[in-house]
């Protein structure tokens, strides 16, 4: 026992002498100082690297792709911003799915007054918060200025429901106090919508009007109708894919019988814009306060 003490004693002792001891050999100080400004051969590497890429970016942003003949402005219940964003969705929607019953009519040189097909309408909606901007200023738009306007990749989606659900939608933008629309018009009292109308267009119709508001003359040959709202009638609403997937408090769309354009509606105001070259804003109150 006591040589199995005095074996340990002597192996420990064996282990700490084996250990090797380091010290460092020399010693210098260095002083490294920090500026306020970078390394200058890394930033021109990097710019150099990066210059084309922006300026590139720099000229496609900088584009002028028409002219506002007056400030265009975001408002609540309807402003002239908003207007023209859904004038340009509801102008896109109706070329995807073509107006195939007005051409029949055309073509066959009749009178589509009291056709139940005509009272299938095209309206559509932004929601409010889709639009990032207050205001386009009168002048020349450049095609930054919409991205700033519409700065999410949201398409357009044509939905099929009956009055029901959008007269649903329609109480739940009066409760908002009001989003943009085209082809839909009505008052908000006590935070519901009433007296809604929407507008159709009928071929060779004269003298052919009714409700509210006054009859007018689309493209030389439309007149146009407006039509109090049929909760049991089929309608086609042109809106953007965030609001169609539920978005804004309106889950009551994700069962809606769907078109999913692949069309981004910055693409399709860009478009609006360039076609129509100078473009007046359009100050009507398409839904009014009462």
């Amino acid at each position: 026992m006591k040589l199995y003490k005095y074996l340990s004693t002597f192996l420990l002792l064996l282990l700490f002498a084996c250990k090797t001891h380091y010290a460092p050999a020399s010693h210098t100080e260095n002083l490294y100082s920090i500026k306020d400004s970078t390394v200058s051969d890394t930033i021109s590497s990097i710019e150099t690297y990066l210059k084309p890429f922006r300026d590139s970016l720099s000229g496609i942003m900088n584009e002028v792709i028409g002219v506002a003949d007056g400030d265009f402005v975001k408002e609540k219940p309807g402003g002239s911003l908003g207007n023209m964003v859904t004038d340009a969705m509801i102008g896109k929607a109706e070329q995807i799915l073509g107006d195939k019953k007005n051409t029949y009519f055309l073509l066959q040189g009749k009178e589509p007054r009291g056709s139940k097909d005509y009272k299938n309408c095209f309206v559509s909606i932004s929601n409010y918060g889709g639009l990032r901007i207050p205001e386009i200023k009168k002048g020349n738009i450049t095609k930054g200025k919409i991205f700033e306007l519409l700065p999410f990749e949201n398409e357009l989606v044509i939905l099929e429901m009956k009055g029901v659900v959008l007269s649903k939608w329609c109480d739940l933008i009066a409760k908002s106090g009001g989003w943009p629309t085209a082809h839909l018009y009505f008052s908000i009292q006590d935070e519901k919508a009433k007296i809604i109308h929407t507008k159709n267009f009928i071929p060779w119709v004269n003298d052919y009007a009714k409700g509210y508001p006054p009859n007018d003359v689309y493209n030389g040959f439309n007149h146009s109708i407006y039509d109090t709202l049929n909760i049991s009638e089929t309608y086609y609403v042109a809106t953007n894919d965030y609001v169609a997937n539920g978005g804004d408090n309106c889950d009551f769309l994700k069962d809606q019988k769907r078109i999913n354009t692949g069309i981004l509606i910055r693409d399709i105001v860009i478009d609006y814009i360039k076609s129509n070259k100078t473009i007046l804003p359009d100050n009507k109150k398409r839904i009014e306060l009462k």
